[in-house]
């Protein structure tokens, strides 16, 4: 908070509004749902089942939505949400701008999406590679885009599964760091 903030926090209260802190005590938990990383149609999201029988289906598939992240924070400052893409990842998929200790996106892709596109260009000859790819024999991010051969092979439907092993790891650790705490 700063004086300016609380310049508008008296306008509101000289205007009849009741100024309250955004996290009553028992929200403060890390566990707690708003405080934490989430998932679009996660089980904290509210959902409306509409009749979609005469909608034509999307073209990109309901995971890239599902599994794009958002989070909120106690914070009087908004972050522009991430856009995760790897060469072995058909779609772009979205993540929070705010730091979140154990990010699906921000962590644990990170260096499985470097591991497998690495796989895929060790399939492709040398002489077709992407140059750069493994300049003085490591690995280097590649700039640019570059064409796939046909034999290419995207992720994103594994996804989901490494989804849910994140999950359970995570909350394996937050429950030992609850138990640290008690």
């Amino acid at each position: 908070m700063n004086d300016r903030f609380g310049d508008l926090l008296s306008k509101q209260s000289q205007r009849g509004w009741d100024v309250q802190d955004v996290l009553w005590k028992e929200e403060e938990s890390p566990r707690y749902p708003v405080k934490s990383q989430r998932s679009v149609g996660d089980e904290f999201t509210w959902t409306i089942p509409f009749d979609i029988n005469d909608m034509d289906s999307s073209i990109i598939p309901d995971n890239v939505l599902h599994y794009s992240e958002f989070g909120l924070k106690k914070v009087f400052q908004s972050e522009p949400a991430k856009m995760f893409e790897a060469y072995i990842l058909q779609y772009r998929y979205t993540f929070s701008g705010l730091k979140f200790e154990g990010s699906f996106w921000d962590e644990l892709m990170t260096d499985r999406m470097k591991r497998l596109t690495r796989l895929q260009l060790y399939q492709i000859k040398p002489t077709e590679r992407p140059p750069g790819a493994f300049a003085d024999g490591t690995f280097r991010h590649l700039k640019h885009a570059f064409e796939k051969p046909s034999t290419w092979k995207y992720y994103d439907e594994k996804i989901p599964e490494w989804y849910e092993a994140w999950k359970k790891r995570a909350s394996k650790r937050r429950d030992m760091d609850d138990s640290d705490t008690e």
